[in-house]
């Protein structure tokens, strides 16, 4: 799951389920990247996100795809945690 502040609305990290008998995993992002009012949106309708590594900032679909294509572009679907 994907972790986001609701009064900061910016990603907090990344909380992954426990193996059996093990401690869940959180990646904390110590920047909390606020995300845009666009963004926001889509997490409150969707409940879910695409988060991306290779990129920054608020990409185009050429940049995308360019990410893609140099095979720069690294994708997860989670579930968005909302605290």
């Amino acid at each position: 799951m994907a972790i986001f502040g609701t009064q900061s609305r910016a990603f907090e990290g990344m909380h992954g389920a426990a193996p059996a008998g093990g401690q869940p995993t959180i990646i904390r992002n110590s920047d909390h990247i606020r995300v845009t009012d666009a963004m926001w949106q889509m997490l409150q309708e969707q409940e879910c996100v695409v988060l991306c590594t290779g990129l920054a900032g608020d990409p185009t679909a050429a940049e995308i795809g360019s990410a893609a294509a140099d095979g720069k572009l690294q994708v997860v679907l989670a579930r968005a945690l909302f605290h």
